[in-house]
């Protein structure tokens, strides 16, 4: 394989009429993705791409650059937009209190994705699975399998928790595990240490 193009960037904007101007229409013919949905009051979500700098030909290898901008102000900010304000947390907030809010803020982000045709689970508790876009489930032969995240690693998921004051017990370790797969992809490894590596991560 020679190589692979593969790019994307995600973005949202509140506006407070259903009328678009056309210099937000002009933000989308710019590049790179890096510096889309910085300004003109768009928000970043996240971007992903391929890197091919000096990365072609028949060595070409998956290096995957990433990044997560969805904040926690714009994801509060988002929700006031769709269903009202947050409600603040009680100072005694129960654990089901606590898990709630979670839930508010990860449904917020989804309804900005499924507002472009991108269906993401993402889990709340330990005991649930981040599923990607085609992935897992009942209702996944009805999703375009977008391809948010290039290897198995669910580094959006984890980034979208971070952003709603959240980690799961999981979460450190796989981020480990997703630097070390990308660590090895870059170097070259054999596709069938890959196989094996694979394996143990899942």
């Amino acid at each position: 394989m020679n190589s692979v193009e593969w790019l994307y960037t995600l973005g949202y904007k509140v506006f407070p009429s259903t009328r678009t101007a056309e210099t937000d229409i002009e933000i989308f013919r710019e590049r790179p993705p890096a510096t889309k949905y910085s300004r003109r009051g768009w928000h970043g979500i996240s971007y992903a791409f391929y890197d091919d700098d000096n990365n072609y030909g028949p060595t070409w290898k998956r290096i995957e650059v990433f990044s997560v901008d969805v904040t926690p102000v714009g994801l509060i900010e988002a929700h006031k937009a769709l269903w009202g304000p947050l409600a603040a947390l009680p100072p005694d907030a129960s654990a089901a209190d606590l898990l709630e809010r979670r839930r508010a803020l990860i449904r917020t982000f989804r309804v900005l994705l499924a507002s472009v045709g991108i269906e993401y689970t993402i889990a709340c508790k330990d005991d649930e699975i981040d599923s990607e876009p085609g992935g897992y489930g009942p209702a996944c032969w009805e999703q375009i399998a977008w391809v948010l995240e290039a290897a198995r690693d669910r580094w959006l998921a984890r980034g979208v928790r971070e952003a709603c004051g959240f980690q799961l017990e999981r979460d450190p370790e796989d981020e480990w595990r997703g630097i070390r797969s990308r660590e090895e992809e870059a170097r070259g490894f054999d596709d069938d240490d890959d196989d094996s590596d694979e394996e143990d991560y899942y």
